[in-house]
């Protein structure tokens, strides 16, 4: 993905989510798609996963 999180669009955060707390992010890829991307908090690594990417339709 081109663009990070920094550069991507905040949709939803779910804190209370279980096993890790996860936030929706808008992005794009490096072609221009547009795509919702949802991401973990990995607490005990401090790191971020990648859990699934959602393609959205052609406007």
């Amino acid at each position: 993905m081109v663009a990070g999180l920094d550069e991507g669009e905040v949709l939803e955060e779910r804190s209370d989510a279980t096993p890790n707390a996860t936030v929706v992010v808008r992005q794009i890829l490096a072609d221009g798609t547009s795509i919702e991307a949802v991401w973990a908090w990995l607490s005990r690594s401090r790191r971020t996963k990648l859990v699934t990417v959602y393609f959205l339709d052609a406007e």
